[in-house]
């Protein structure tokens, strides 16, 4: 079957017809079909559970500042805290460039790939959640914010010999 040639709006789909039809009449348009929804079933515990939902999710793409700090827990869980670098700049006349640093936290098999693999100046992903936390120094309290990464992944290729 030849290609319809005829462009298809936003609202319709261009279907091939057979072959032996003439070329005006090979691509017709489809209109797309439509389900309706099913009834949504309303109950206050459906409504408690939409209410109650929330999302803590923070995806990084930045340079590693230093190599990780690895330390094992009381528990006997690996850790290791990395610094991520995202840059970001604004538009306009006078454009202004900013770095932010962000503190993350790597656990367990992570937290064994980045003491092994992850060196300064590395470029990473990072998907995770944000952990709030504080701490006092001379009786004042300091408010921490920290990512927790469930995923990471390198994006610097290894050098030549590793491979």
């Amino acid at each position: 079957m030849e290609p319809c040639r005829r462009p298809a709006t936003s609202s319709t789909l261009l279907a091939q017809t057979r072959p032996g039809r003439s070329r005006r009449s090979r691509c017709r348009l489809v209109q797309p079909r439509f389900r309706r929804p099913r009834r949504a079933i309303h109950t206050q515990e459906a409504e408690d559970l939409t209410v109650s939902r929330s999302v803590n999710k923070i995806i990084l793409v930045g340079n590693v500042g230093s190599d990780p700090d690895v330390r094992i827990t009381s528990a006997g869980v690996k850790v290791a805290r990395i610094s991520l670098a995202t840059n970001w700049r604004t538009g306009g006349e006078d454009p202004e460039e900013r770095t932010d640093w962000h503190r993350v936290n790597l656990w367990g098999r992570l937290a064994q790939v980045a003491e092994d693999y992850v060196s300064k100046g590395d470029k990473l992903f990072v998907e995770g959640y944000l952990q709030y936390d504080s701490y006092e120094r001379d009786g004042v309290t300091i408010p921490t914010a920290e990512v927790r990464a469930r995923e990471m992944i390198m994006l610097t290729p290894p050098p030549a010999g590793e491979m």
